[in-house]
């Protein structure tokens, strides 16, 4: 897949593990409002993502057993653009209960102001406990959740930055395989498209995250 360029965004992968048996990453987008990815802006970033974890009050339904261990922040601008690595922003969970099987995720909806496919996504957590559930999240959970959400925007608002979602691709377009097969694939954008987020609603059911047929 060739490289889209996405000028003035980061990409933010939030990286952890649940009870060292299990990995997980989620992804992020921020746009860079003109400033330059060094360092202390990746720290920067990672601080007030894991500031909202904290104030959220989110970890004291996640297990002891899961963690936020570190961000990586690339710059999307170029195939030679920077990345940086922090850990500014670590976390741990606090229930002691156990935990939920590793395929059941809270899931957070991002909305813009645009309808359609390429302007709205999703985020799934694992790492719940037992006593976040009574077969569906607690209403505390989903609370927590979206205001894990709603101060994320907000801080990074604060910090002259924009949490967004980034599409690369638009539409389908029928592709020939070597063997004259042909297929649909998902067209790439020349250019990645930035849209501001200015809603995140947590979700009222656990979820399972799988693949999405087409990115974008």
């Amino acid at each position: 897949m060739p490289f889209i360029p996405s000028t003035g965004v980061w990409k933010v992968v939030m990286e952890g593990g649940l009870a060292a048996r299990t990995r997980w990453a989620s992804i992020l987008h921020v746009s860079s409002e003109g400033a330059a990815l060094t360092q202390a802006e990746a720290d920067n970033i990672a601080g007030i993502i894991g500031d909202a974890w904290e104030d959220s009050g989110i970890l004291g339904y996640l297990s002891t057993g899961w963690t936020l261990e570190k961000y990586t922040v690339t710059d999307l601008t170029s195939e030679s653009a920077p990345q940086f690595v922090s850990v500014a922003g670590v976390q741990n969970g606090s229930d002691g209960g156990q935990v939920l099987p590793g395929q059941t995720a809270g899931m957070i909806e991002w909305t813009t102001g645009l309808r359609g496919r390429s302007f709205r996504g999703r985020s799934f957590f694992c790492g719940f406990t037992e006593t976040a559930s009574d077969g569906l999240p607690l209403a505390a959970v989903v609370t927590a959740l979206t205001t894990w959400a709603t101060g994320l925007i907000g801080d990074l608002n604060t910090a002259s930055r924009q949490l967004g979602i980034l599409s690369q691709f638009h539409g389908t377009e029928l592709v020939t395989l070597p063997d004259n097969q042909r297929v649909k694939r998902p067209t790439p954008r020349d250019h990645g498209l930035f849209t501001a987020i200015i809603e995140g609603q947590g979700e009222t059911v656990w979820k399972t995250q799988r693949r999405r047929a087409f990115p974008g």
